[in-house]
């Protein structure tokens, strides 16, 4: 999870422009960042913001 948290922070902060280099990649990470914004009790069902840039 705190490699999810890194990247997104990463790429909401424009340091980070590729998340993943494949398909399987690409579910990893964004299955590890669905756990842990619910860990931090974020709605990933609706948008948010994080430093500025949207997620849907």
């Amino acid at each position: 999870m705190a490699d999810a948290l890194a990247s997104m922070l990463r790429n909401a902060g424009g340091t980070m422009t590729t998340l993943a280099h494949s398909k399987e990649e690409y579910a990893r990470y964004t299955e590890e960042l669905r756990m842990l914004c619910h860990y931090l009790g974020v709605d990933t069902s609706k948008d948010f913001t994080v430093n500025g840039m949207k997620y849907a």
